[in-house]
């Protein structure tokens, strides 16, 4: 079971890397004025800060994954802790980048489902307790004394 969890990771940080493009496209100086400039008709004073954070998340995202694929495939004790982080990071960044996202109005009409936030919840809700009660993750991560 923890190849599954180990797989959404890797799916997870493909998933961080090819966003890389699109984030970095919004601060062309030309995109970037149009989003944040008070004189732009796209304007939204949250813009920045949403952009802001949105790079920042995705590269602590990245370090994160990048961690747990490592300490899976050192088959390392903090791993399962480590897991935990992860799923309640992905939950707590998805809550807040679609609490954020919701105050442009731009955004905020295009948005007509929860699924950002209902796929962590759900991820958290099935492998937190995996990672915590699992014989199989003990016997595999966690050293015996």
């Amino acid at each position: 079971m923890a190849h599954i969890s180990s797989a959404g990771a890797c799916f997870s940080l493909l998933q961080q890397f090819a966003s890389i493009p699109q984030l970095l496209d919004l601060f062309k100086t030309e995109n970037w004025k149009v989003l944040t400039s008070p004189n732009s008709p796209a304007y939204h004073p949250f813009w920045a800060p949403l952009i802001l954070s949105e790079v920042t998340t995705n590269v602590a995202l990245i370090i994160l994954e990048i961690l747990i694929l490592y300490f899976f495939r050192r088959k390392r004790p903090l791993l399962p802790r480590l897991m935990i982080v992860w799923l309640i990071s992905l939950l707590a960044v998805s809550f807040a980048d679609s609490v954020l996202s919701l105050q442009i109005p731009a955004i905020a009409s295009q948005a007509t489902d929860f699924q950002e936030i209902v796929r962590p919840l759900v991820g958290c809700a099935v492998w937190i307790p995996y990672f915590l009660t699992s014989r199989r993750v003990k016997a595999t991560f966690v050293q015996q004394a």
